[in-house]
């Protein structure tokens, strides 16, 4: 090892990394599921709908390959439960969804 002891370690997470893992072990998914949201979105992909939703919420959601990730998405809601946003959207695409602890199985 040379002169620095630790610099051959992987360096400790931080910002957004290190916040999603902090809230996952500290906030149970009950809990975040039921925070209510406001969403807008207006002629985005389905993809980048759910991609951005699960990004800001700091969730997961898996879009199944069976579902066309170009479907445009025109949607929004205020003051709603994040879980029923997501059932919402994947409703306007005939599907439902499976939940998982925080994530969510989008699929036809």
């Amino acid at each position: 090892m040379g002169a620095n002891p630790g610099a051959d370690l992987p360096a400790r997470p931080t910002g957004a990394a290190e916040y999603s893992r902090r809230r996952s072990a500290t906030i149970p998914a009950a809990t975040v599921l039921a925070d209510p949201i406001g969403v807008s979105w207006s002629g985005q992909s389905l993809r980048e709908a759910l991609d951005s939703l699960g990004r800001v919420q700091r969730v997961s959601i898996v879009l199944d390959r069976r579902v066309d990730p170009n479907r445009k998405v025109n949607y929004s809601a205020s003051s709603l439960p994040l879980k029923r946003v997501v059932e919402e959207l994947a409703a306007r695409h005939e599907c439902g969804v499976a939940w998982i602890g925080s994530t969510a199985y989008v699929a036809p």
